[in-house]
């Protein structure tokens, strides 16, 4: 089994007034030190991407479980990630339903599935066109 995986990401607007100060703090924020300590104080919610982090004992504790088995899948097991990650046109076929609308489709409508398929691919070609 794949497990799905997705990386949160920074977002810094153009037009944002704070400009210097906001680099300043991400660039604190990602030495491998800070952001090993912010990510282990959050309780392992979400886990380093750096990997000399995972040499931490906190990442492999046994006796907390939850993050050391969550530690090893990502580490050992088969992953991918999130299409959307990917690609962000994925979010837009997420946002508007289109693999649901398609399953209505054929319960409501009465459609093949071929039928419903076609159609949401359609819609899915068109969407990654406009990125």
């Amino acid at each position: 089994m794949r497990y799905i995986l997705t990386l949160r990401q920074a977002v810094l607007f153009a037009d944002s007034q704070q400009q210097k100060k906001a680099l300043n703090f991400l660039a604190y924020l990602i030495q491998s030190q800070v952001i090993n300590k912010y990510l282990k104080a959050a309780g392992g919610c979400n886990l380093p991407i750096i990997k000399t982090l995972w040499q931490d004992p906190f990442w492999k504790d046994p006796t907390d479980p939850h993050v050391s088995t969550a530690v090893k899948t990502v580490t050992e097991g088969s992953t991918r990630l999130f299409y959307y990650v990917q690609n962000p046109a994925y979010s837009v076929v997420l946002e508007d339903n289109i693999w649901g609308k398609a399953l209505n489709r054929i319960i409501e409508d009465k459609i093949s599935p071929e039928q419903a398929t076609n159609e949401a691919i359609k819609q899915i070609k068109q969407i990654f066109a406009q990125w």
